[in-house]
C-alpha cells in the first residue's frame, strides 16, 4: 500500500500542470512574487544588452560611414575646384569642418560602454528592489517581527498617521530605506543579526561582492579603482587582477556582463529562498514548489548556466518537503549539467536518484530520463513530466510561449 500510494503521488508530481478554472483570481504568494518581479528584471537587463548592443554597433558603423563620406564630398570638392571656384572652395572647406566636428563627436563618444555600464549598474538596482519587497513580506506574513524594531517615533508623527497599519508600513519604509544604504557586506550583516542566520557561506559570495563594489566605481568615480575596492575585495577572498592598480580603469566585458547577471540572479533567490524557509518554515512546501517552478522555467528558457546554479542551492538545503520533492531537483539538475555537456556527471546525478528510489521496479523510469538526456528535442518534448506543479503552470506556460530546440 505505501509504495502504491507514492507511486501515484510521483505520477501527480510529475503531471502537466492543469488548467485552472480559478486561475484569475489565485492569488500570488508575496515573496514568491518579489522573487519572480527580480528574475524578470534581470533578464530583462540580459536581453537589453544581448539585443540592443548589436544594434548600437550597426549605427556607429553606419555613422562612420557617413563621416567618411562627408569628408570625401569635401576632400573631392577642393581637389575640383579652380582657385577662382571660391563657392565651391568655401563648400569643400564646410564639408571637411563638418565632418572633422562630426568625426571628434565620434571619437569622444562611449555609447557602447554608456550603454552595458548604465544596464550592469541596473542589476543593483533591481537586487535593491527585492530586498525591499521581501522585507515586507516577511514582516507582513509573520507580524511578530515588527517586535524586533527599535525605533523612536515623535508623537506630531504619529498624530498624522491614520492606522496602526500605516503606521507599520512607515517604520519598514524606514527600517529598508537605512539597510539600503549600507554596503551589501553590511547589509548582509544585518540581516543575518535580524533573521539569525548565517547568508553569507556560499561560494559566489566573492564575486557577488566584488561586483557590487565595480558597481560603486562606475556610479560614484567612473569606474576608476580606488583604494578601498582593493582592500574590500581582498577582504573577502575576491582575487584581483595583479596587473590592476590604484588609478586604472575597470571596463564590463560582455563574458564579465553575462557572469554577472548569474551571480546577482542566484545570490538574490538564494537569499529570498534562505530567509522564506527560515521566517515561515511551515511553507516549506511552497517554497519548494516555487524553486522547482523556477529552475523549470530557466531550463526551458535554456538558460543552464543559472539552472545548474539553482539546482545545486535546491539539492544541497538542509530540508526539502518530501523526497519526491528532492528527486525532481536532482533530475532538472542532470538534465542541466547534460546541457552544457557534462554527460557524464548528469549520469552520476540520474545514478544517485536510482539509489534514493532503492527500488528495482522503477528503473524503467530511470532509463528513460538517461534516453532524455541523449536527445535534446525530446526532452523539450516531455519537459512537462519534469514539473511538480499540479496546480500552477509555469510563467513560460502562461505565457503560452514554445522553447527553442
Amino acid at each position: 500500500m505505501t509504495n502504491k500510494s507514492e507511486d501515484e503521488n510521483e505520477v501527480t508530481a510529475n503531471a502537466e500542470p492543469q488548467s485552472e478554472s480559478n486561475e484569475d483570481s489565485e492569488i500570488v504568494h508575496p515573496i514568491a512574487a518579489s522573487i519572480d518581479d527580480f528574475v524578470h528584471s534581470v533578464l530583462d537587463i540580459r536581453e537589453c544588452v544581448e539585443r540592443l548592443v548589436p544594434l548600437a554597433v550597426k549605427e556607429l558603423n553606419d555613422e562612420a560611414d557617413r563621416i567618411n563620406e562627408t569628408l570625401k564630398k569635401g576632400w573631392e570638392l577642393l581637389d575640383n575646384s579652380e582657385e577662382d571656384e571660391d563657392d565651391k572652395i568655401i563648400l569643400g572647406i564646410k564639408e571637411l569642418e563638418k565632418g572633422r566636428r562630426l568625426a571628434d563627436r565620434f571619437d569622444r563618444s562611449k555609447l557602447i560602454q554608456t550603454l552595458v555600464e548604465s544596464l550592469f549598474i541596473n542589476l543593483f538596482s533591481a537586487f535593491d528592489k527585492l530586498t525591499g519587497n521581501l522585507l515586507f513580506g516577511l514582516y507582513n506574513k509573520k507580524p511578530q517581527l515588527f517586535n524586533s524594531i527599535n525605533r523612536e517615533i515623535s508623537l506630531a508623527e504619529v498624530l498624522q498617521i491614520d492606522s496602526i497599519e500605516s503606521l507599520k508600513n512607515g517604520v519598514l519604509d524606514n527600517e529598508i530605506e537605512t539597510l539600503r544604504r549600507k554596503s551589501y557586506i553590511e547589509q548582509f550583516k544585518d540581516l543575518e543579526s535580524r533573521f539569525g542566520i548565517n547568508l553569507r557561506k556560499f561560494k559566489t559570495w566573492p564575486m557577488f561582492v566584488e561586483a557590487s563594489q565595480r558597481r560603486n566605481l562606475l556610479t560614484h568615480c567612473d569606474g576608476v579603482i580606488s583604494q578601498q575596492y582593493i582592500s574590500v575585495c581582498k577582504g573577502v577572498g575576491y582575487k584581483t587582477d595583479k596587473n590592476r592598480r590604484v588609478g586604472d580603469h575597470l571596463d564590463i566585458d560582455g563574458q564579465y556582463f553575462y557572469t554577472s547577471c548569474i551571480v546577482v540572479t542566484e545570490v538574490g533567490v538564494m537569499l529570498a529562498q534562505t530567509l522564506w524557509r527560515k521566517v515561515l518554515p511551515k511553507e516549506l512546501s511552497d517554497a519548494d514548489n516555487h524553486l522547482q517552478r523556477l529552475i523549470y522555467d530557466f531550463l526551458t528558457w535554456e538558460d543552464s548556466g543559472v539552472a545548474i546554479r539553482l539546482s545545486q542551492f535546491a539539492k544541497d538545503l538542509p530540508r526539502h518537503s518530501n523526497e519526491i520533492t528532492r528527486r525532481i531537483i536532482l533530475i532538472n539538475y542532470a538534465i542541466a549539467l547534460n546541457a552544457i555537456g557534462k554527460k557524464e556527471s548528469a549520469i552520476n546525478i540520474l545514478e544517485l536518484v536510482q539509489y534514493l528510489r532503492s527500488n528495482s521496479a522503477r528503473k524503467a523510469r530511470l532509463t528513460n530520463c538517461k534516453l532524455v538526456l541523449s536527445k535534446r528535442s525530446v526532452f523539450f518534448h516531455n519537459l512537462r513530466h519534469f514539473s511538480s506543479q499540479a496546480n500552477e503552470r509555469s510563467t513560460t506556460q502562461r505565457c503560452g510561449m514554445t522553447a527553442k530546440v
